[in-house]
Formats: C-alpha cells, structure tokens, sequence
C-alpha cells in the first residue's frame, strides 16, 4: 500500500498535505493532460481546451450574478424590515 506516509496515527506532512490540495483543486485531470494531449492532437486538443474554457467562464459567470441576484434579495427584504420597525 502506501509505507509509511499514511500510518495511523501519524500526521501528514505538509508536502502530502498540499498534494492532496493541489488534487482536490485541479483535480487528476491534470496529470493526464499530457497524454491526452498526445493522443488527440495539438488541434483538437487546443480547441476543446477553449471551448471547455468558455462553459467554464460562462457557468461561473451565471453563479456569481445568482448570487448577486440573492444578495440584493436579501438586502431588500432586510431593509423593508427595517423600515417597518423604524
């Protein structure tokens, strides 16, 4: 199995501890980008990358203006309630 990094009782230390963040963040797509990039080809590989990155910009886009979009909700409320009690 793993040796002795994970033994029970024992903490990790920092550089397994960032492994795992860097994992936990990029996720193991990254390990296989290379691979898979010599598989498919620079051109195919270069413009799913791009398409990937545009979902990516618009769906982080439509959350942050959701949650922007609750916020000024919440605001509204709370100072309706304040102009009732005031």
């Amino acid at each position: 199995m793993a040796g002795g990094i994970t033994d029970t009782g024992e903490p990790y230390s920092a550089f397994v501890g960032l492994v795992y963040m860097f994992n936990l963040i990029v996720g193991t797509g990254a390990l296989t980008m290379p691979r898979a990039f010599a598989t498919a080809g620079w051109v195919v590989s270069i413009a799913l990358i791009t398409v990937l990155a545009f979902m990516s910009y618009m769906t982080t886009t439509f959350v942050i203006e959701a949650m922007a979009a609750a916020n000024a909700q919440l605001r509204w409320k709370r100072r309706e309630q304040e102009q009732v009690r005031g």
